[in-house]
């Protein structure tokens, strides 16, 4: 069984793992709490990278510059957004949980795919994502299983194949999808 070094507490099948303990723990729980973000197997750790300096741009003041970054959505990439029919290629660079459920930052690798960005004022901006640029795919319930096999690093194709009702009278978006080492 393998070992698991908590980043984050967390509750997992009745059990606590603290922050900053390392316990042994079945497989299917180490991974979990990897994918998760709220552990690491020893061995499995990142590199440790250097943080570069923030500098200044001459004069002008830093925070009002750091205001219009975030405001403007910073360094998010923006959401993909397919019609039926269109695939996603690419490879995983990092997954994690915001407030809407998971999503992976995918960088796209092979023809340009459509996307939109959040502007400022709660609109958005259609745009093409080129190879080599990324795109974020976010969780839908079609998609849990995959996003329960993805890693930073896994290749995938997505295909969004277009919208059914449910049983219960709910629309959801369907797709087909592979995920590769």
């Amino acid at each position: 069984m393998p070992q698991l070094k908590v980043t984050e507490t967390f509750e997992r099948g009745g059990d606590t793992y603290e922050k900053g303990k390392t316990y042994v723990v079945a497989e299917e729980t180490a991974e979990w709490a990897e994918m998760r973000g709220y552990g690491l197997r020893p061995g499995n750790e990142p590199e440790k990278e250097e943080i570069p300096k923030l500098e200044a741009p001459g004069p002008e003041n830093v925070w009002a510059v750091l205001k219009r970054k975030a405001e403007s959505g910073g360094d998010k990439p923006p959401n993909w957004n397919p019609e039926k029919g269109d695939w996603l290629f690419g490879t995983v660079k990092k997954t994690g949980e915001g407030k809407n459920g998971r999503f992976a930052v995918v960088e796209v690798a092979e023809e340009p795919v459509k996307a939109k960005q959040k502007l400022e004022e709660s609109g958005y901006e259609e745009e093409a994502v080129q190879p080599g640029d990324e795109v974020l795919l976010w969780e839908v319930k079609d998609l849990n299983d995959f996003f329960d096999r993805i890693r930073g690093g896994s290749k995938a194709a997505v295909q969004y194949t277009g919208k059914a009702k449910t049983s219960k009278g709910h629309v959801a978006k369907l797709f087909n999808r592979a995920v590769g080492s």
